[in-house]
């Protein structure tokens, strides 16, 4: 049987070729024989919805979030993105909306891609997080009402405040080596975390949740777009690349 090749197709689309390489990628790979088949658990890209409509709950089978709390709307919007995205706004108060797979993941490398999109001076509390089957929290993005980020887990902080930049995509690629235990974020073209050990008892993925806090007004919001869980198969690690090096490998 031939190796399989790092090599995702070309696009237009920017960073979707690069935060691919990035999750295929998370170093530069010497493929090992494939014991099984790379698969893709989650594509949300929402250029087959209705634009101005309510997002549905269909689940990752039909490219839809599994559930919208009834504190927030999910709407399909033409922008700010080139392309069909979703645009999350606060009614009254908290809730949040998740992708959850039908079971876990437990092996491999598991790569979560999302473009996300904040409007100045409405980044108030919102959360990106990642869990396995058992509601253990992996790692959380906290985006703060002040205008900075910063990443933890149930270690502690993972990294200091960052400026979290507005009006414009932000692209976030969380990596989970579930065989090593271990994980990495770039957030905004930059690594944030680099294979930092996973603080629970069980190595394995099952969801992605959006949150936003209690303390957000009614009719904040923001946006996002190209939401991708996909899970590789592990591979022999030669070098470990920078942002700039993988974007060169997959022009």
């Amino acid at each position: 049987m031939k190796p399989r090749t790092c090599a995702p197709p070309r696009t237009t689309r920017r960073f979707r070729s690069l935060l691919l390489a990035a999750g295929v990628c998370m170093l530069v790979w010497c493929p090992l024989s494939p014991t099984r088949a790379d698969q893709s658990y989650v594509t949300a890209t929402f250029d087959d919805k209705t634009v101005d409509q309510p997002i549905g709950t269909g689940g990752p089978a039909l490219g839809e979030p599994t559930w919208v709390d009834a504190e927030i709307e999910a709407i399909v919007r033409a922008t700010p993105f080139e392309t069909l995205c979703l645009e999350v706004r606060n009614l009254t108060g908290g809730g949040n909306l998740g992708f959850e797979l039908g079971g876990p993941i437990s092996e491999g490398i598991v790569a979560i891609i999302i473009d996300l999109w904040f409007y100045e001076g409405t980044v108030c509390n919102y959360w990106l997080d990642s869990y396995n089957s058992s509601w253990q929290q992996l790692t959380k993005i906290s985006f703060n009402s002040d205008g900075t980020f910063y990443i933890v887990d149930p270690a502690g902080r993972a990294t200091e405040d960052m400026p979290c930049p507005t009006g414009r995509a932000l692209p976030v690629l969380m990596v989970f080596n579930l065989d090593a235990g271990t994980y990495s974020v770039w957030v905004d073209e930059v690594q944030q975390v680099n294979d930092r050990p996973l603080s629970v008892t069980i190595y394995d993925f099952q969801r992605i949740m959006v949150a936003a806090g209690w303390d957000c007004p009614e009719g904040n919001r923001f946006s996002m777009d190209q939401i991708r869980i996909i899970d590789r198969e592990p591979q022999v690690p030669v070098e470990t690349p920078t942002w700039g090096s993988l974007r060169a490998l997959f022009r």
